[in-house]
């Protein structure tokens, strides 16, 4: 049996819930109980902050198929209620519809409510780790015989082409490659170079090549991929003593790995002749198959000037891929090329 002791020793909540609703009754009950002073409005602060954080986020990532923002934006909300009269009032009615229409019990409610706070904890962990990883080191250069007039020359090199992509994170996204694209060819220390391809806003790549005498190696490829709001780039590390992009002697296939994070990249490159090119111009065709945490296959296929620059480059590109923290299947086709080159150049299988 309740006593008027008991009654008079329960919390406010109860009686303002009746007057207002749930969420009005929660905020007025934070008030009254929040502390005075510096610690209790940095409290307030950092609910705030994370509330508008997690809609922030919800918001951001909404356009993707599936429920993941829904948790975040509740969360959110509920959040800023607890510290915003004016957000608890705009919930209450919401709040007693959904009862009125949804009846659940109290244990449904409380597993409803556990459920969604540790999801929201799950996908702050994921964030969290993502945004602290560690980039890759950048790969050590080899240091064999090399001379200036090995390496292109730095500057602007103009390519024309096409090409599309098409991105598959539940619903495709198709995209078309602009018909013109730049690369930006630096020098670097030793036999050092590099090439960066800007083909839009939205997509990058960037190869580091070393110019040595007995060819030219592949170091490090790195790719930028941006759908929405979501940015990723990735950076495929190779083996700097095998890795050959172009190769001097009689042999005319080769392999050679390089690895991004937990995938494995295996490369079988084979030379191929050409036709109606320049004087020391060559071909190479590289397959590429991912296997471990990225599945896929590509295949490269380069004509190069004397110095190791493209040509002409074909890709065609089939993998599943991590954007950010969302899996997505992309598909690339795309063939360019540089502005200087003849237009009977071609490659030919060798065999």
């Amino acid at each position: 049996m309740r006593t008027d002791h008991d009654n008079e020793s329960d919390h406010e909540v109860p009686a303002v819930e009746r007057a207002h609703g749930r969420f009005v009754a929660r905020h007025e009950y934070r008030t009254a109980r929040r502390r005075a002073g510096l610690a209790g409005r940095l409290a307030r602060a950092i609910r705030v902050v994370t509330g508008i954080a997690l809609v922030l986020i919800a918001l951001l990532i909404g356009w993707l198929p599936g429920p993941g923002f829904i948790p975040l934006a509740l969360a959110g909300t509920v959040l800023l209620a607890g510290e915003i009269r004016w957000v608890a009032e705009r919930l209450d009615p919401i709040e007693q519809r959904l009862r009125e229409r949804i009846p659940m019990p109290r244990r449904a409610r409380a597993a409803l409510a556990i459920a969604g706070t540790a999801s929201v904890v799950l996908v702050a962990v994921l964030v969290t780790t993502w945004l602290l990883r560690d980039e890759p080191p950048t790969p050590a250069l080899p240091t064999p015989s090399h001379d200036a007039g090995t390496r292109p020359a730095e500057g602007t090199y103009t390519y024309r082409g096409g090409g599309t992509e098409r991105i598959d994170v539940g619903a495709g996204i198709e995209r078309a490659l602009p018909s013109r694209i730049e690369v930006h060819v630096n020098r670097g220390d030793g036999c050092a170079w590099s090439a960066e391809y800007r083909y839009s806003r939205e997509r990058s790549m960037q190869d580091m090549m070393c110019s040595t005498t007995s060819g030219v190696l592949q170091l490090r490829t790195s790719a930028r991929i941006s759908i929405g709001p979501l940015d990723q780039t990735q950076h495929i590390d190779c083996d700097p003593r095998t890795a050959f992009r172009t190769r001097q002697g009689a042999r005319s296939e080769w392999r050679f790995s390089c690895a991004a994070d937990a995938t494995k990249v295996t490369i079988r490159a084979r030379r191929l002749d050409t036709t109606a090119c320049p004087a020391g111009a060559h071909a190479v065709e590289l397959d590429a198959t991912f296997t471990g945490s990225q599945r896929g296959t590509a295949r490269y296929r380069y004509i190069l000037d004397r110095l190791g620059l493209p040509l002409e480059l074909t890709t065609e590109l089939a993998a599943d891929i991590r954007v950010g923290l969302i899996p997505v299947t992309y598909e690339a086709q795309e063939r360019y090329r540089r502005s200087d080159t003849p237009q009977r150049c071609a490659s030919t299988s060798t065999q």
